[in-house]
């Protein structure tokens, strides 16, 4: 079922597994999936009246989320039933939409419509319905899937949000999967590295000091869209030593974008130490 699901569908599930490792669960429950939903795709999270929504919806279900002592990653966590269920019903979703492909407006739609749910409560106490949902994703995609300005840049912010997650977390696969299949990076040290699996392998991409040596924080970001489909990003990161914290330097990337159809998705990167 889940080869059926977009990049950002499966980076869904893998945020939900996340946030339920971070809270202490045994399971990945239906609120950890949302959480994962807010992180990738926030621009979906819009009231009836255009209000943004991600902020207020996420400090709600962090307020009423059960935590106890963090469980390692390495450990499997299951689907919760309730969460199995919503897979099942976002797949119908992508049906009714006539889609080949689970994406997470998929999520969205299914969660609202299981009205008295408390996923569905919350996000209707946001001025979410599933009637305003359905009909803005309807207009959306009869207009080619554009949305505003300000909804893209957001949706590019979240992109580089994950190269973060995912190089301090380690997972090169997952930062790997932000490029396109034929996709390009040039690390601090001019290697030229092809692919989503030779980008797994460039530990170095940020500092000489291997990924396993090196965390990154997004200091500042700016975007350019060129046209509908493609934008301009640059990203300034501090580096900093793992162990200690202690920043060792600065890079500055330079990415070019494409929105393909499982969102937006890295053509070519370019990674500059700077001072600073």
């Amino acid at each position: 079922m889940f080869e059926r699901f977009t990049e950002k569908a499966r980076r869904v599930v893998f945020f939900g597994r996340y946030e339920a490792s971070e809270a202490g669960s045994r399971s990945i429950e239906i609120e950890h999936i949302l959480l994962g939903m807010l992180r990738e795709a926030p621009g979906l999270f819009v009231a009836q009246d255009g209000t943004p929504k991600k902020t207020a919806i996420e400090a709600t279900i962090r307020s009423r989320l059960a935590t106890g002592p963090r469980i390692s990653a390495s450990v499997d966590l299951p689907l919760s039933e309730e969460c199995k269920q919503l897979v099942y019903k976002a797949v119908s979703e992508a049906e009714r939409w006539g889609s080949r492909h689970v994406d997470v407006e998929h999520f969205v739609a299914a969660m609202l419509r299981e009205r008295g749910s408390s996923a569905a409560r919350l996000l209707e106490a946001a001025g979410i319905t599933a009637e305003s949902f359905v009909t803005s994703m309807s207009g959306a995609h009869a207009a080619g899937g554009l949305a505003t300005a300000e909804a893209l840049k957001e949706a590019l912010h979240q992109v580089f949000k994950g190269m973060e997650f995912f190089w301090n977390e380690q997972e090169s696969y997952g930062f790997a999967g932000l490029f396109t299949t034929g996709g390009e990076l040039i690390d601090v040290l001019g290697a030229v590295w092809t692919g989503q699996h030779g980008i797994a392998e460039a530990i170095c991409a940020f500092d000489r000091l291997a990924m396993e040596f090196v965390a990154i924080k997004m200091k500042d970001d700016y975007y350019q869209l060129i046209g509908e489909r493609n934008a301009l990003a640059r990203v300034r990161w501090d580096v900093e030593l793992r162990e200690s914290g202690r920043k060792v330097g600065g890079v500055l990337s330079t990415f070019v974008l494409e929105n393909a159809e499982e969102g937006w998705r890295i053509l070519l990167g370019h990674n500059t130490r700077i001072e600073g």
